[in-house]
């Protein structure tokens, strides 16, 4: 996991719960899958901190994180970007071309889920996703002579 999407973790997190230790963190992200490991965890809070994103409260020998009023600010920011980001994959992915027939959007959809995946680098995925493309394009153009025809 990166940072950036580690501290978005800890303020997602943080928002459902109201409070964490790096500790409770660490575990629920090893309980949903996520193989994090201290190293990465405790860095992100410490740049939470310094930015006065969080504050912590001793309890112990541990250190009790909270949101402050400028992460709660924050972190509605960031969801609303994070949902016009997710709304623009949203849509591509599920290639919402109004009025387009389904069997067409499926065809342009696969095909737009294969961009990010395509090895650049290599001659044979570009000359896929050229193959795909045309693939596109005939279907595009079938669809194109329907709607003449019926014009």
């Amino acid at each position: 996991m990166n940072h950036s999407v580690v501290k978005k973790a800890i303020l997602n997190y943080l928002v459902k719960n109201q409070k964490l230790t790096g500790y409770e963190f660490i575990k629920y992200c090893r309980e949903i899958g996520f193989n994090i490991s201290p190293g990465t965890v405790y860095p992100a809070l410490k740049k939470l901190l310094e930015k006065n994103i969080v504050i912590y409260k001793t309890s112990g020998r541990k250190k009790v994180y909270e949101l402050t009023e400028l992460g709660k600010k924050y972190y509605s920011k960031i969801e609303t970007e994070n949902k016009n980001e997710t709304n623009k994959i949203r849509m591509i992915i599920e290639c919402e071309c109004t009025g387009l027939p389904e069997k067409y959007k499926e065809k342009i959809a696969k095909f737009i889920q294969k961009l990010p995946k395509t090895n650049w680098k290599k001659p044979e995925s570009v000359k896929q996703i050229i193959e795909d493309f045309k693939e596109c394009e005939t279907h595009l153009n079938e669809y194109y002579k329907k709607l003449k025809e019926r014009s």
